[in-house]
């Protein structure tokens, strides 16, 4: 079986509001059509996504142009990062991301550590394969920190978590094997 893991579409980012009601740019709605040309070339017959709103607006707008509906599956949101606040300064956030990776096992970017987003991911996956054991292929579509993460706990990324994460495109599809955890292909969209 293979999973393809998707890095939602462009979100749309506010300091004033949680990062899990953050809706789609423009740019992050129009990419759904070339996600949606890709997971139709891959023949994929079930999608998933986190319940945070750029993942469910990512996966509404790429289903409807395959005429397939998505589900909503706890699990896959993003690193729990509540409680840091907001970052005024892009280099501050990456800093701050970056010590999320480097210290997976500290609690350095919120309450959850970064091995705890990948436990939590990991134990998701593992109950979708079981509802899909004659699929070929899965589409999930999550976030970027809790995927470097699971990838990271999985070794599964040989340049390394921080080049791996900063180099995510919105949207980005990094296919896997499962359940030995393999990166087989990976297509990234501007």
């Amino acid at each position: 079986m293979k999973f393809i893991l998707i890095r939602h579409a462009q979100s749309a980012p506010s300091s004033d509001s949680h990062q899990s009601v953050w809706g789609l740019t423009a740019k992050g709605q129009a990419s759904c059509q070339d996600l949606a040309d890709y997971l139709a070339e891959l023949k994929t017959a079930s999608i998933y996504s986190s319940p945070e709103q750029k993942s469910v607006l990512t996966a509404k707008l790429t289903t409807s142009h395959l005429n397939i509906v998505h589900q909503i599956q706890e699990g896959l949101q993003e690193q729990n990062n509540d409680g840091v606040g907001w970052f005024e300064s892009a280099d501050d956030f990456k800093a701050a991301v970056q010590k999320l990776f480097e210290q997976p096992k500290e609690a350095v970017f919120g309450p959850e550590t970064a091995a705890e987003a990948a436990n939590r991911f990991g134990g998701t996956l593992q109950t979708i394969a079981q509802k899909h054991k004659d699929s070929d292929v899965v589409a999930i579509i999550t976030h970027g920190r809790v995927m470097t993460s699971f990838l990271q706990a999985r070794n599964a990324i040989p340049e390394g978590a921080v080049p791996f994460w900063r180099s995510l495109t919105f949207p980005d599809c990094v296919t896997i094997s499962w359940p030995q955890v393999i990166i087989i292909s990976r297509q990234s969209f501007s």
